[in-house]
């Protein structure tokens, strides 16, 4: 049922109530309708927000906050692990008292190293380059052929007209007429891809930095969003890296599709916030600095978008709406719907609405999925984070060891005095011989007794390269991996132990290819709502154009990457075994070099490939060939001629003697040679076109 409207076109939460009981509501049929074209309506508004009472407004943003809290308190132990596990990963310093002031604190990069090497093996597998989106026909690329009224299909003469199939002379050489040609949805799939990696890596700025900035992330914390939306202000597509302890999702859903809520905490600068309000996306209202802001006025306020369902038609079924809140005023600024026409499913009997599909803006970047079950997943800062620990602690220990056993100590016979020195503490430098005195009836010996200082542990030494080489392992930071190869060691043997210590990230490689799989498809979806009818781009210093309509059915887009390939000898790899079959019969060589070229990473390849040229040993061949069949038809048209020239004598002769059936011999006879003599002129053009085939 629909919410009625007040005269001063706000609607409000009782208004349906008052409606009814006043007898102002129309019947059962009228009314879902109504409703469902108020529920379209929100799709024209920017805020709507701006539509609905006070009172409401205020009874969302308290229960948006309230909620919030709810999810974030459901994250909490995997949120404290991630900021213990950045602080190891970043070396935060910190001041250390124990077992005396400012002792040793030093921290082992063993999770720094750790994800920085799985940077460094998936950054250039994920953007191999310029190209990063490959386009997949989907379903039949055969053509769809044109038809006539009738439903027969068309076609086109020799002689340049169309006629349908059924009517076209069987002697006429015609071919058919295309809706859409043989091959539409290859070349369309190749402009969207190219169109695409353009849009990523030259038009979205903010999205290979991200990319860079999600890898290394990703592998310490073990799960990373990415935001995909078209910005009205900026008029174009955006990408934002959201790190996980900013989205707010209850730890106990199971994905981001079924998720109840979805929290985006996000912060804006006081010009940031006047933007939106001037462009209409957020409500007009005053806000005061924020609590700890102190003397900055430009600091910056926290707002929290959550992604939710509210009914706000009053038929019984929440929508999904996007609403911003000012965190700390608890104040709605913006109410867009999040859904569009497509996403809208009503029963055609009944005109009630069924489900509503919101559109999902959010993609996740999954590490290691919790064994747990938990939302939030794992990373090294979870599986490398004990191990750290305990390697920092043996470390430091050793230090403090070393520390004191260098500084020494103990206790000094109150008798005892070194010159130049008051009692009390007493240094003395390397190299530095001093003078003593003991004390009455004492030596010197028995005047200064040092503590007993052991060294460091030889057995807390082993253990600590025990515990680096078990978090080695987790992390696959072998020395192989990271370029060092053992001495006289074969190159095979180091190619297996490469491979296999990539096994265990193989996995992880998949996860992060369908996450951009399923990132690529809202970039898709977006140009399909948003892209102009016609725009260009650039390709190598080459002007394209792509059509909004090329984003119609029939393609899918997937990254250009391999999962099954991390790195570049993987890569080689795969091509040597290509190129060790591009003179099969049954292989297209050429498309098999332009693959063994890409996995090199070679530069300009359409400029290293050249068209194939005629051998000049079969011109030869075919030329030889041609003189002698010239030679043989040169021979028979003489004869031909011959005969035909004879019996033109004949007929003259015939017709200066008489007319009778001696001359209609003679032309019959020259009806037979005329088919003859159209044969050895069709045989010659065909032996011309076999012979130079090319024009050469």
């Amino acid at each position: 049922m629909s919410i009625e409207e007040e005269d001063d076109g706000v609607i409000g939460t009782d208004d349906f109530e008052a409606a009814q009981e006043g007898g102002g509501v129309p019947d059962e049929a009228e009314s879902r309708a109504n409703g469902v074209a108020q529920l379209m309506s929100y799709l024209d508004y920017h805020n709507i927000a701006e539509e609905l009472d006070d009172t409401l407004l205020s009874e969302i943003g308290e229960r948006v906050v309230r909620e919030y809290e709810i999810d974030e308190e459901s994250r909490r132990g995997w949120l404290t692990s991630m900021e213990s596990a950045m602080k190891l990963a970043r070396q935060v310093v910190e001041k250390k008292n124990t077992p005396w002031p400012n002792s040793a604190n030093v921290k082992y990069p063993l999770i720094t190293t750790a994800s920085i090497q799985f940077a460094a093996r998936a950054y250039p597998a994920v953007v191999p380059g310029m190209n990063v989106v490959k386009g997949k026909v989907v379903g039949s690329d055969q053509g769809i052929p044109k038809v006539g009224p009738d439903g027969v299909p068309l076609l086109q003469l020799q002689t340049g007209e169309v006629v349908p199939a059924n009517m076209a002379p069987p002697d006429v050489p015609a071919g058919p007429v295309w809706e859409v040609p043989p091959g539409a949805k290859r070349e369309r799939a190749g402009r969207v891809a190219r169109h695409m990696s353009y849009q990523l890596t030259e038009e979205m700025e903010e999205w290979e930095e991200d990319t860079d900035k999600l890898l290394h992330t990703l592998p310490i914390v073990g799960c990373v969003f990415r935001k995909t939306w078209y910005d009205q202000l900026l008029r174009r597509n955006r990408s934002l890296m959201i790190l996980g302890k900013d989205l707010v999702v209850n730890n106990g859903a199971k994905s981001l599709e079924t998720a109840p809520r979805i929290t985006h905490i996000f912060e804006l600068y006081p010009y940031q916030i006047e933007e939106r309000m001037r462009s209409g996306l957020y409500t007009q209202m005053e806000f005061g600095p924020p609590s700890e802001a102190g003397e900055d006025e430009d600091a910056p306020h926290t707002f929290l978008e959550q992604k939710r369902k509210w009914d706000l038609d009053g038929d019984g079924y929440p929508e999904p709406y996007i609403i911003t809140v000012h965190k700390e005023e608890q104040t709605i600024v913006s109410i867009v719907a999040c859904f569009d026409e497509e996403g809208v499913e009503i029963n055609r009997e009944t005109g009630e609405i069924v489900k509503i599909d919101p559109v999902q803006y959010y993609t996740k970047y999954s590490f290691i999925p919790d064994p747990g079950g938990g939302f939030y997943d794992i990373g090294f800062g979870l599986l490398l984070g004990p191990i750290n620990d305990t390697v920092n602690s043996i470390l430091n220990a050793l230090l403090d060891a070393a520390h004191l056993q260098n500084t020494g100590g103990g206790f000094v016979r109150g008798g005892f005095k070194v010159s130049g020195q008051s009692r009390g503490k007493i240094r003395i430098k390397p190299g530095e011989w001093v003078t003593a005195s003991a004390g009455i009836g004492s030596s010197l010996r028995d005047s200064i007794y040092s503590f007993p200082t052991p060294t460091p542990s030889a057995t807390l030494f082993a253990l600590l390269g025990m515990l680096i080489e078990a978090g080695k392992e987790i992390g696959a930071v072998k020395d192989v991996l990271t370029g060092d190869q053992p001495r006289r060691q074969p190159a095979t043997t180091t190619l297996a132990l490469i491979e296999q210590g990539l096994k265990q990230f193989t996995a992880i490689y998949k996860r992060i290819h369908r996450s951009l799989k399923l990132e690529l498809r809202k970039l898709y979806r977006l140009n399909r709502l948003y892209l102009p009818d016609q725009t260009y781009f650039q390709v190598l210093d080459e002007q394209q154009a792509i059509a909004r309509q090329d984003y119609s059915d029939g393609i899918d887009i997937v990254p250009v990457s391999d999962p099954s390939v991390v790195t570049d000898l993987q890569r080689m790899a795969k091509a040597e075994v290509l190129m060790a079959l591009r003179a099969d019969p049954l292989i297209n060589g050429s498309e098999v070099l332009v693959r063994y070229l890409e996995a090199a990473e070679a530069d300009d390849i359409d400029r290293l490939i050249m068209e194939p040229q005629p051998d000049p040993m079969v011109i030869a061949e075919f030329e030889a060939r041609g003189i002698e069949l010239q030679n043989k038809t040169d021979e028979t048209r003489a004869k031909v001629i011959l005969q035909a020239a004879l019996a033109m004598k004949a007929m003259a002769e015939a017709e200066a003697a008489e007319v009778g059936p001696q001359l209609e011999q003679y032309k019959a006879q020259l009806g037979l040679l005329k088919p003859a003599l159209d044969r050895i002129v069709e045989r010659q053009n065909e032996l011309e076109s076999s012979v130079n085939p090319r024009g050469l």
